[in-house]
């Protein structure tokens, strides 16, 4: 308000500046893609997007067998896959280009890969910042500052102690 700069809008430090609220604009927009390729449009499920940059984003099934070979930049996995060891093929396609993978979910039973994973990570927390392969980021739903108190406080009611150290 003071600087008349775009920010963030608080919907618990803001419920007074609801009205100069404003969308943002799609995290990519449509004149940045060239074309699109859908396995459901109507459900807006794509099996690949081409930038015009050069850039193509493909989305694939864990159900399936990972495509092997391609070099990759980067490979999202978010929540738990259905077969653990298509992670190691996944793995080996980031090598030719040193790119990353980001994983998003928690640990769960049934999901060897992640477990694995996670376990790395605690390991690689012992060693400096430089020599670190895996690391994790941890988001507690009970410190979430977006969520009010008592919402907090119902949910956390309602989950049985198991659920409670899974979401938190």
């Amino acid at each position: 308000q003071d600087e008349g700069k775009f920010r963030a809008w608080n919907p618990f430090t803001d419920q007074d500046r609801r009205a100069e609220r404003m969308e943002s604009d799609p995290f990519i927009p449509d004149r940045a893609i060239q074309d699109m390729s859908f396995r459901s449009k109507g459900e807006k499920l794509f099996t690949v997007c081409r930038l015009k940059n050069g850039t193509e984003i493909y989305s694939y099934s864990s159900k399936a067998d990972p495509k092997p070979g391609d070099p990759v930049d980067l490979i999202w996995i978010d929540e738990k896959i259905k077969y653990s060891g298509h992670y190691a093929e996944w793995q080996a396609r980031l090598s030719d280009r040193k790119g990353r993978m980001i994983w998003s979910s928690w640990p769960a039973r049934g999901n060897e890969a992640l477990l694995n994973l996670y376990h790395r990570a605690e390991e690689d927390e012992k060693k400096p910042a430089p020599k670190r392969d895996v690391e994790k980021f941890q988001l507690e739903f009970d410190k979430n500052s977006f969520i009010e108190k008592n919402e907090i406080r119902k949910r956390l009611a309602g989950w049985s102690p198991a659920q409670r150290v899974a979401r938190n």
